[in-house]
């Protein structure tokens, strides 16, 4: 069964919590490596609605400053059926904050116009969007983040490691990180796992920093 964790995200540059994220996830691997689960996974009815009340009734537990910074990941196939969706926004006209709203691609986007009405639905509900995975298998191109209303970004940790390593390919992701910012959107760089690497960030102007380095998952009793 998927155990319930809770994240930090650090501004390294002022040394404030940016954000709380909470998630299900199973441990993968000898290490026991923490596997996020986006809720809507499977699509499947019964585990989308206990995952989701899980999640919020666990942000409800937080201090009060706290719930305005918590995230929860879904996938983009939750957005896109009607009955789920349904499940997510009826929780939130119960909340007194908003969430942020990780979307973790699963295979092909939904046409921008389809997906952008999904994002405004959850604005009115005060709540912000966040692309997940920036870089990772299904997720690549840059015009997604021109196309979707996203607030802000995610990069995936084995991508953002493969640019820091070389000088033309730490220029391209330099390139991506200023056409993110001239949106006005902000960038997260996930799996930070020293010093170097949070400093190599810091260096191209990535200061939300999220990773064991920074702060490693917490079970949530």
């Amino acid at each position: 069964m998927p155990k319930m964790y809770r994240q930090k995200i650090i501004n390294v540059q002022t040394k404030g919590v940016y954000r709380i994220e909470v998630f299900n996830a199973k441990e993968e691997g000898e290490q026991n490596t923490i596997q996020p689960i986006p809720v809507g996974y499977d699509s499947n009815y019964l585990t989308t609605t206990h995952m989701i009340n899980g999640l919020v009734a666990t942000a409800s537990k937080f201090a009060e400053e706290d719930q305005m910074l918590v995230a929860i990941n879904v996938s983009n196939s939750l957005l896109v059926d009607t009955d789920l969706l349904d499940i997510v926004l009826h929780k939130l006209d119960g909340l007194p904050y908003g969430l942020s709203i990780e979307v973790t691609q699963l295979g092909v986007l939904p046409e921008p116009r389809k997906l952008n009405a999904v994002f405004s639905m959850l604005r009115q509900r005060n709540c912000s969007i966040e692309f997940d995975n920036f870089g990772g298998s299904n997720s690549q191109s840059p015009q997604v983040l021109s196309e979707y209303s996203f607030d802000s970004m995610k990069l995936n940790s084995t991508f953002m490691r493969s640019m820091l390593r070389e000088s033309r390919s730490l220029r391209l992701l330099k390139l991506i990180i200023d056409m993110v910012k001239a949106q006005g959107k902000r960038i997260i760089a996930t799996g930070v796992s020293g010093r170097s690497e949070s400093e190599q960030l810091v260096d191209i102007g990535i200061f939300l920093q999220q990773g064991d380095y920074i702060h490693a998952p917490e079970l949530v009793a």
